[in-house]
């Protein structure tokens, strides 16, 4: 989590000085190339995934070594080709399909170019991230990520300061990208040792088909979920110009850093799920962990509600509403629409991946049709709704089917619900009235996350919200840190 943090600190820093050096419509530019980025989804059929099912599950042995080759190999064809395809059509992508302007074409194109290159590369390091997951080295996993974010925003922002464009850019990213694909490699390598790879010919295609057995359902969500943040940009370009693209996409930064940061901390329960697949067990973990994520995120967001937009001001200086609204739609949404049912979320990756198809269905439906049909009526409020719409319906249906799935439901005991409720509305009444008894952004921007955070605490100890068992049941009794996290919360 620190590494992401990290990484997190380092795009806030990064993203105004690289638009105040570009200028907004070369930004919005960069903002919709850059969504070439997810053709890592678009060719993985779902083999890194699988990797981690089969390579936990099956320890280290000869099965395991001739699956990573099998995933690799399978990868590499399947990237190659792609590779080309895109580069044989990126003159009709770059014009027709994200609608930039000719003035920008060839910067664009050398910046696309570079783009594709670097993301086959991520793309092809994904099953030696695959083997150190697997082996529980996670650590070293999320150091390589924190080394990848810090080249790509150190050099990009090298390159602009310098006076590079659009093409310098994309060299910086391609050359973060070679350098973490390298570490990944060689440690994945160490780390796993000697391949046995005796009667490999005749084990191939068993293989394929027991990984894309699994793969392609967690594939096809995957897929789907491609489309949701790169159409939204497409549609944007294509409806209100290349600088709203911009715009969006730092909402959209910052929503993403936000979600891996807190995503971080619960990923281990894919294993967990993997290793335990008692529907009993799950269903009392889920509903536990989703009842903490609530009341964790809820102060986040009453924090994000009340000092996005002197945030904002302060941050990127201007478009401030545009920006704002934008940064509050797509993160709350993610936060109290998706990332507080994610143990659900990894539950059904793990065991009915073919339901997170379905949602990304809904979600792609759900986000497009405000768009198309409401743009001439609401303008780029459209995107708004599109979002939360978006969010909802996700809200809805992983509901629902953990209901059916698990047969729980978050909250299903009626004193817990209306202890959430007056918390949540405490909170969202004390960041109204310090919003509007005060009127500088300055002070709003240093009280909100300063007053939100210590009134949860006092809530949640006088509700009983979490209590010292539950701390010592997520982190242990003989540790420092539980020991110390446990005496802010009651018996």
């Amino acid at each position: 989590m620190a590494q992401k943090l990290l990484i997190a600190v380092l795009t806030f820093i990064t993203i105004p000085v690289f638009i105040r050096l570009l200028g907004p419509e070369l930004f919005g530019v960069f903002a919709i190339v850059g969504t070439i980025g997810d053709l890592s989804r678009l060719t993985n059929v779902g083999f890194h995934i699988a990797l981690i099912k089969f390579l936990s599950f099956q320890g280290r042995t000869k099965e395991s070594s001739q699956d990573i080759v099998v995933a690799f190999s399978s990868m590499l064809l399947i990237m190659g080709l792609l590779v080309v395809a895109l580069l044989a059509g990126g003159d009709y992508i770059i014009l027709q399909i994200f609608n930039v302007s000719p003035e920008f074409f060839h910067e664009s194109r050398q910046l696309y170019n570079f783009l594709v290159f670097a993301n086959a590369l991520l793309f092809l390091g994904m099953p030696f991230s695959a083997v150190l997951e697997s082996q529980k080295l996670i650590y070293k996993v999320n150091y390589f990520q924190l080394l990848y974010g810090f080249l790509y925003w150190g050099l990009i922002l090298i390159f602009v300061s310098a006076g590079g464009g659009l093409g310098m850019i994309g060299l910086g990213v391609f050359i973060a990208a070679l350098i973490w694909f390298l570490f990944t490699v060689v440690s994945a390598a160490r780390a796993w040792g000697p391949f046995e790879l005796k009667g490999m010919g005749s084990y191939y295609l068993q293989s394929v088909r027991k990984q894309l057995g699994y793969g392609l359902k967690v594939y096809l969500s995957g897929l789907l979920g491609l489309f949701v943040e790169p159409l939204a940009k497409v549609m944007v370009a294509n409806f209100f110009g290349v600088a709203f693209v911009g715009f969006l996409d730092i909402g959209l930064r910052v929503r993403n850093q936000l979600v891996r940061i807190l995503k971080s901390g619960i990923w281990p329960l894919f294993q967990y799920f993997s290793e335990n697949p008692e529907k009993r067990k799950a269903g009392l973990l889920v509903n536990d962990i989703q009842e903490k994520l609530i009341m964790g995120f809820i102060p986040v967001s009453v924090i994000l509600l009340f000092a996005a937009r002197p945030l904002v001001y302060f941050w990127i200086g201007e478009n401030v509403d545009v920006i704002t609204n934008s940064l509050l739609v797509v993160t709350l949404g993610a936060l109290m629409g998706q990332l507080v049912l994610e143990p659900i979320n990894i539950y059904l990756g793990v065991h009915y991946p073919l339901r997170l198809f379905y949602n990304q269905i809904f979600m792609i439906i759900a986000m497009a049709t405000p768009i198309f049909l409401l743009r001439e009526v609401l303008g780029y409020a459209s995107v708004y709704l599109g979002f939360a719409l978006a969010y909802l319906v996700s809200f809805v249906h992983m509901l629902l089917s953990q209901r059916f799935i698990l047969g729980s439901l978050v909250f299903q005991k009626g004193k817990c619900f209306y202890r959430l409720l007056v918390y949540l509305v405490s909170l969202v009444g004390l960041g109204f009235v310090v919003s509007e008894i005060i009127y500088s952004n300055l002070l709003t921007l240093l009280l909100i996350p300063l007053l939100i955070p210590v009134f949860a605490w006092v809530l949640i100890r006088n509700l009983r919200l979490v209590k010292k068992s539950d701390v010592f049941f997520y982190f242990g009794q003989n540790n420092g840190f539980s020991k110390a996290l446990a005496w802010f919360f009651p018996d």
